[in-house]
C-alpha cells in the first residue's frame, strides 16, 4: 500500500517504463509532476502483460488535491496495471493515512502468527503441516500463506525491511498521539520490533518477529 504524492508518482514511473514508456530523464523532475502533467499514453499499456509480470502487486491509496482529483481518473488505467486496486480515499494524506491503518494490521497479525508458530513448535507439532490445516480456516492470512513457511525455516533476507517497519510504525504512534487513538498492541510490537534491530535483524523480513521467541 502506498501514500499519496511523490511515492504515487514514483511508482507510476516505474511501472510506466516497464510498459516501455518514455519519461522524463530528471528523475526529480518526474516525480515533482503533479497528476495533471503526467502524460500517460494508456493505449501504449493496455495489450502488454505488464499486470502479469510483476508479482505480489498490492493495493494504492492516495490523497490528492482537488486540483488534481480529475487527474486521478486519467492516470488510473496505466496504475492498475501494476497494482490491484488504486484508489483516491480523499484529499492529500489520506493514502499515508491508509497505510498506517494497513501497518496497524500487519503489526498485530506477525506478532500473533510468530507466537502460534513458536507455540506449535514447542509442542513437537510439525508446523508446516499445522499451517496447511489451519490456513484453511479463520486464521488463513495473507502473512500465514506468505510467510508462515519461511518463518518456520527461519529465512528472513527478504520482504518489507524491520527498519522501515519501525519507521512506519514511529508515523503510526505520532498520529495517534495527535488524534487520540488507543494503539496499545501496535505500541508493543513496535518495541519487539526494536529488539529483533538490537539482535541485528534491521533488514530482516517484518515476519522475523518470532526469532524473539526462540
Amino acid at each position: 500500500m502506498i501514500g499519496g504524492g511523490n511515492t504515487i508518482r514514483s511508482q507510476l514511473s516505474i511501472g510506466l517504463q516497464e510498459c516501455g514508456l518514455d519519461r522524463d530523464s530528471d528523475t526529480r523532475a518526474w516525480h515533482d509532476l503533479s497528476f495533471k502533467r503526467i502524460a500517460v499514453d494508456v493505449d501504449k499499456c493496455r495489450g502488454k502483460d505488464l499486470a502479469l509480470r510483476v508479482k505480489n502487486r498490492g493495493p494504492v491509496a492516495c490523497g490528492v488535491d482537488a486540483s488534481d482529483a480529475a487527474a486521478f481518473d486519467t492516470v488510473k488505467p496505466a496504475a492498475m496495471a501494476f497494482s490491484r486496486a488504486f484508489t483516491l480515499l480523499g484529499a492529500s494524506g489520506a493514502g499515508q493515512l491508509a497505510k498506517m491503518v494497513n501497518q496497524i494490521c500487519i503489526a498485530g497479525l506477525v506478532q500473533g502468527l510468530s507466537e502460534a508458530i513458536a507455540f506449535g513448535q514447542k509442542a513437537g507439532l510439525d508446523m508446516h503441516q499445522g499451517l496447511e490445516v489451519i490456513g484453511k480456516g479463520a486464521s488463513q492470512s495473507w502473512q500465514l500463506d506468505n510467510r508462515g513457511k519461511t518463518m518456520i525455516d527461519d529465512k528472513f533476507d527478504f520482504g518489507f525491511a524491520v527498519d522501515w517497519m519501525r519507521k512506519d510504525l514511529g508515523l503510526v504512534l505520532d498520529e495517534a498521539k495527535r488524534n487520540g487513538a488507543r494503539v496499545p498492541v501496535t505500541a508493543l510490537v513496535d518495541q519487539f520490533y526494536a529488539d529483533v534491530q538490537q539482535m541485528g535483524g534491521n533488514r530482516w523480513d517484518t515476519s522475523s518477529l518470532i526469532k524473539r521467541l526462540g
